[in-house]
């Protein structure tokens, strides 16, 4: 029986093979335009750097920097130097300033993206890369969901990629400030808000990292799930991150229920629900993973 696709596979490359596709793709019939973040980032001059150095001229760049509230004299002053960096190996790249949070601290950061993105214009570029290495997920999803879309419906840019450079070693390092409203990312909601999805069964499948382990536990509280299914990180360097990140999370640590556990564990033991995939049984089924909705 045929089934359509929930998504369309794409080539992805790793390592040193990553480099090589970048240095033997983009020869002399392409030009990209990236979309990068300009903030400080230690991993945000990494990607325009490969890049600059294959494409020379015929790469062009948006580096969006993303304003939070009150930055710091040192974070910002680390914001600049990366600005100067990118803007001097990318001489044609424009810096455009993207708020994430509203006056009311409203998380605005993905709808003001996206409507930088319509601005501008995608027709002189063959290629487009999406760097998401120093970018929220609140501003990388939707800016690569609308990159897309319009490839998919004008026909251009021909060819989208999305590049990011891991460091879960720093990202664990860093601390991070979450808000305190719980929301899922713009245009990600599908049709979770509507009255008629209420009695949909809702599967969370976050993936468990230290440095977001406070902003799980309160979306764990706050949205009713009927099933948790986390992500441990495993294989590691470290091996014992694994072992921490179940003891550091009161969604798989027993000695750290937190609210709506007992009944997401209730609910799993029906015989009509298995861990690893919830039977629909005529109803819809929604998987968020890592608090960022998705409808199945």
């Amino acid at each position: 029986m045929n089934r359509t696709r929930r998504w369309v596979p794409c080539v992805e490359h790793r390592g040193d093979r990553a480099e090589a596709f970048l240095r033997t793709y983009f020869g002399a019939d392409r030009r990209c335009l990236l979309i990068a973040g300009a903030g400080l980032d230690s991993r945000a001059t990494i990607g325009p750097a490969v890049l600059a150095k294959h494409l020379g001229e015929r790469l062009s760049a948006i580096f969006v920097r993303e304003e939070r509230q009150s930055p710091t004299v040192r974070l910002k002053a680390a914001a600049e130097r990366n600005a100067e960096l990118l803007q001097a190996l990318v001489p044609d790249s424009t810096i455009e300033v993207v708020d994430i949070l509203d006056t009311d601290n409203a998380v605005v950061g993905g709808r003001n993206a996206v409507e930088l993105m319509r601005r501008k214009n995608f027709n002189d570029v063959t290629d487009v890369v999406v760097d998401i290495s120093a970018l929220s997920i609140g501003t990388s999803f939707p800016i690569m969901r609308y990159v897309l879309e319009t490839a998919q419906q004008h026909g251009f840019p021909r060819n989208v990629h999305a590049l990011t450079i891991s460091m879960p070693a720093d990202d664990n390092q860093r601390r991070r400030d979450s808000n305190d409203v719980v929301s899922i990312v713009h245009s990600f909601h599908g049709t979770l808000r509507l009255h008629s999805e209420q009695a949909s069964a809702r599967l969370w499948i976050p993936q468990l990292n230290g440095s977001k382990m406070t902003a799980l536990d309160r979306i764990h509280a706050t949205l009713p799930f009927d099933d948790v299914c986390p992500i441990l990180p495993f294989p590691s360097r470290d091996p014992r991150r694994c072992g921490q990140a179940c003891c550091r999370s009161s969604l798989v640590c027993p000695g750290r229920p937190a609210q709506g556990q007992d009944r997401a564990r209730r609910f799993g033991t029906r015989s009509d629900h298995q861990l690893g995939g919830l039977q629909k049984n005529d109803r819809r089924l929604w998987v968020l993973v890592a608090g960022r909705g998705f409808e199945m």
